[in-house]
């Protein structure tokens, strides 16, 4: 704290009335034990104890300085000013309070963006384990497999992809018993290969037949509807027969681009083939 800082804190502690110079410069020469013109913390806490036990002359320019401070004095040293309190407040500079603040302001930052990337590892590490235990299932599902038979061939031309709309007629069987069939609807069951709309086994099998393709099939429950069934119709770990004709597939654009572009380069063959001799002589 220098002379100026002194005399605004002096004029602060006053109720705002102005401290004459000659008594700040007075306490300055008082309180400066190290001579650079300037108090530190340590000094002035020096100077405001002594105060305290008497030991300053009577009229020296602290007395009514301490009175004011007294309050402030008891929390400073009871160890309440490492804390920046009341008195704290005050006698910091200006400048250094707003250093201070602003190296709270940066830790504070950092522990923020600690945190931030800490919980953003943490969810990291959830999606990873997500994602194994996604593959994991995938995989077991893979490793399944399940009875089937063609009963009528289809054109071996039109193979739906996964992102194709098919049509099926269906007949659903459970312990033997009729539970589903569309043909009774008087119309065919649509869904997406790969909409997960139906039962991983009926997905399975719709990807090996092509338009037309009657075959039927015997699930297993993990291809079916799992441990659990459907209650009431289908029990638990039930096994499941199909009877599927595919009857429609409307396919992705991926799908009829690719066909599209193959049709084109046979196409093209077809026309820049040359002509046979054997023909000519013919």
């Amino acid at each position: 704290i220098d002379e100026e800082e002194l005399q605004v804190l002096l004029t602060v502690l006053n109720d705002g009335k102005a401290v004459a110079s000659q008594k700040v410069r007075a306490v300055m020469q008082e309180s400066d034990t190290s001579g650079d013109g300037k108090l530190d913390f340590r000094e002035f806490l020096a100077i405001v104890k002594s105060m305290r036990t008497a030991t300053v002359k009577k009229g020296g320019g602290m007395n009514g300085f301490l009175r004011r401070l007294q309050s402030d004095v008891k929390r400073s040293l009871m160890g309440d000013f490492q804390e920046y309190g009341v008195l704290g407040r005050r006698l910091l500079k200006p400048k250094q309070f707003k250093i201070e603040e602003e190296r709270r302001r940066q830790e504070q930052e950092v522990q923020e963006a600690h945190e931030l990337e800490r919980w953003g590892k943490q969810m990291e590490a959830r999606r990873a384990a997500l994602a194994q235990e996604e593959l994991r299932q995938r995989q077991e599902k893979l490793a399944i497999t399940f009875e089937y038979e063609v009963l009528f061939h289809g054109n071996e031309v039109d193979f739906p992809d996964d992102k194709s709309v098919v049509a099926v007629h269906l007949r659903v069987f459970v312990e033997g018993q009729l539970i589903e069939n569309s043909r009774s609807r008087g119309r065919p069951f649509k869904f997406r290969v790969d909409g997960g709309a139906v039962i991983p086994g009926l997905s399975r099998l719709i990807r090996k037949m092509s338009l037309g393709t009657r075959c039927h099939a015997i699930l297993p429950p993990e291809m079916a509807y799992g441990e659990q069934g459907l209650p009431p119709k289908i029990p638990r770990h039930a096994t499941v027969e199909l009877d599927v004709e595919l009857v429609g597939v409307e396919l992705s654009t991926d799908m009829q681009e690719l066909l599209s572009d193959s049709e084109s380069d046979y196409d093209d063959q077809d026309g820049d083939e040359e002509e046979d001799p054997r023909d000519q002589e013919e």
